[in-house]
């Protein structure tokens, strides 16, 4: 989804340290929000680190088993050199302290001047138990003084030279909303895994304003650092966003990761210092109207742009309105009637996502709405002959359904590995 590609100050100035291994992650971010990034890309795998990026590289130029020394050294002179950024996206990676001393210096300073900084779940890293070629001989505690989030145990590192994730510092739970926030503007968090069937997170204390939690931990919190905003995320992270999920397992059919990867981008963008004119007071969608409460710093012309789909990514249709912003607040409702066709809505979770647009095509806000339809009827289970079959035999199947099934009819498509389709019945 595109919810900010075109931003009215041009795209954010950020440094990243995207994994190798989910590596893909930064790309995906750029696809949803203008981005100018520095990338140095490092992995907490030793293994991968060193030949993750090719073999051509020569893992004698990336390191070796407790040994990140050249790949840090490139942080460093990122970082501790002449280049500003807007923002710096820092992931937990073996901890805080396995970075240089340089690295940390620049960044407590970048922020104390005014840049931002958003932390994938911060810690301060396992030096003495494990020390890593050119460690120093104590952890750095001065983490806990720039994040929101405090005073998790660190993760440990194997003989092999492998991180561990402590799991006596991890538990798991369902998201909820916190403090408002520029962050959590049209988040819907029953739109993520973590809302609707919760997921793990580290257990943290926190020291600055919680957006997300689950309990009482916090799961998402922000804080100023000087002149510098900071926001901490506490989640188990698989790259940028928490772990994938099997769809058929959770129910979840919808492109959840794109609410995952948004969260992030509002994060990043608040983060950075920029200005947002248009703020999102209330966003909500029934089987009747999407209404869209908004507050302006002045009054100015916006084209909300409104795009549909069922929960298994069927569309429902897209809409663009114009609208005149008053200073002040402005409702804006829209009729389901534009979205939806004769025949109704289909059953299940219905979702609208919402883009807001100045006049020149530049994103001033976004989020999402979403609602539910019961369902007339549901599949329950799809199950071959057996698991493998030879061309030219014979295929069967059992399928089950629940649920009113008076004048409905099943449809199987069968395609190979490649996505070639085999056959219908």
């Amino acid at each position: 989804v595109p919810w900010a590609t075109k931003l009215p100050g041009g795209p954010i100035k950020g440094f990243f340290i995207p994994s190798i291994q989910y590596g893909r992650d930064m790309v995906e971010l750029m696809q949803r929000i203008e981005l100018d990034p520095t990338t140095d890309s490092i992995d907490s795998n030793w293994d991968i680190n060193c030949w993750g990026i090719g073999d051509f590289y020569g893992h004698e130029f990336r390191g070796d088993r407790d040994d990140f020394q050249t790949v840090h050294s490139y942080v460093e002179k990122d970082l501790a050199g002449s280049a500003q950024y807007e923002v710096m996206l820092i992931p937990g990676m073996n901890g805080w302290s396995r970075m240089t001393r340089a690295t940390r210096d620049a960044i407590l300073r970048r922020v104390q001047d005014g840049a931002g900084l958003v932390l994938l779940h911060p810690f301060v890293g396992d030096v003495k138990g494990h020390p890593f070629k050119g460690d120093e001989p104590e952890g750095d505690q001065r983490i806990w003084e720039i994040s929101p989030l405090v005073g998790v145990a660190d993760n440990t590192v194997n003989e092999s030279g492998y991180p561990e994730v402590n799991s006596d510092a991890v538990t798991k739970g369902k998201w909820e909303l916190g403090q408002q926030h520029f962050i959590t503007q049209g988040v819907q968090l029953d739109l993520l895994p973590e809302g609707t069937i919760g997921g793990s997170f580290y257990e943290y204390k926190s020291q600055g304003d919680v957006l997300i939690k689950s309990g009482a931990s916090p799961i998402l919190a922000v804080k100023n650092y000087g002149k510098g905003r900071v926001v901490a995320m506490a989640y188990v992270e698989e790259g940028f966003t928490p772990p994938s999920i099997n769809p058929n397992e959770s129910k979840i059919y919808w492109d959840y990761w794109e609410y995952q990867y948004s969260l992030l981008a509002r994060s990043i963008l608040w983060a950075s210092g920029r200005q947002t004119p248009v703020q999102i007071q209330s966003l909500t969608a029934n089987d009747r109207e999407l209404r869209l409460s908004l507050s302006s710093q002045q009054a100015q012309a916006i084209t909300i742009e409104i795009n549909g789909k069922n929960e298994f990514g069927q569309s429902l249709g897209a809409t663009r309105t114009e609208k005149a912003l008053n200073a002040g607040e402005t409702t804006i409702t829209i009729p389901a009637s534009t979205l939806t066709n004769a025949v109704g809505w289909p059953g299940g979770r219905q979702i609208f996502n919402v883009i807001i647009r100045d006049s020149n095509n530049a994103t001033l806000n976004w989020g999402a709405a979403t609602f539910t339809t019961p369902k007339r009827a549901m599949m329950t289970s799809t199950k071959p002959g057996v698991d493998v079959y030879k061309r030219g035999e014979t295929l069967s199947a059992v399928l089950r359904a629940s649920g009113n099934l008076s004048g409905l009819q099943m449809r199987m498509h069968v395609t190979d590995d490649l996505g070639r389709l085999l056959g219908t019945l």
